[in-house]
């Protein structure tokens, strides 16, 4: 395992719309948790922006394959969700944001996700939702216009909406967790948002 306070690195460049956006998606998030002085791990965090704005009340790690940073410093886990190198029952939430597209086993990721979460503990996995052609051409035209036409971001979008999990998917993955209660929700219009609490 490869853990590190992040202090210098390959800096994450968001427009103010993108993080604005993510900032808000973020709050949301914190709403749903309800609590403090709780340990969580943003899994797949990408930059330290949501990280921030867990942490006022909080501990909050991050796990990714290759992390950002903007600022301050973080704690971040240099890992892979498919093998999280962590114990069991460590964490109170589990939070991942637009990161579930990557994970070629779904399967084993929710699994690794629900064995460190304690007992009552919450995930929270955020995406965008699964939308026909017509629908995906305006939303990378929206997407051209939050991130300032950045080729790389409209590339991500692009994948993101391709390879966008349908909510029979969703059924289906999430039958295999009995230990799992969870519900799928709209999140910020495009998004959605699976919430599952670990029952034991």
């Amino acid at each position: 395992m490869k853990y590190v306070k992040l202090k210098t690195g390959q800096h994450y460049s968001s427009s103010f719309l993108e993080t604005l956006l993510i900032k808000q998606s973020y709050k949301l998030i914190i709403k749903r948790i309800d609590g403090k002085n709780l340990s969580i791990i943003d899994v797949g965090c990408g930059s330290d922006i949501g990280i921030k704005l867990m942490e006022k009340n909080n501990r909050v790690i991050g796990l990714d394959i290759k992390p950002y940073f903007q600022g301050k410093r973080f704690e971040c886990i240099i890992g892979n969700v498919h093998a999280i190198p962590l114990k069991d029952n460590t964490f109170d939430a589990v939070t991942s944001r637009s990161s579930v597209n990557y994970w070629n086993n779904k399967n084993k990721s929710i699994s690794e996700i629900i064995r460190i979460l304690k007992p009552g503990g919450k995930f929270f996995i955020i995406s965008i939702k699964h939308y026909k052609r017509p629908m995906r051409y305006l939303l990378l035209l929206l997407n051209y216009i939050i991130c300032t036409g950045k080729k790389e971001k409209i590339e991500e979008t692009k994948y993101f909406l391709e390879t966008a999990l349908q909510k029979e998917e969703i059924k289906k993955l999430m039958s295999k967790f009995p230990n799992v209660k969870y519900r799928i929700t709209n999140h910020l219009l495009i998004y959605f948002c699976i919430e599952g609490k670990k029952l034991f």
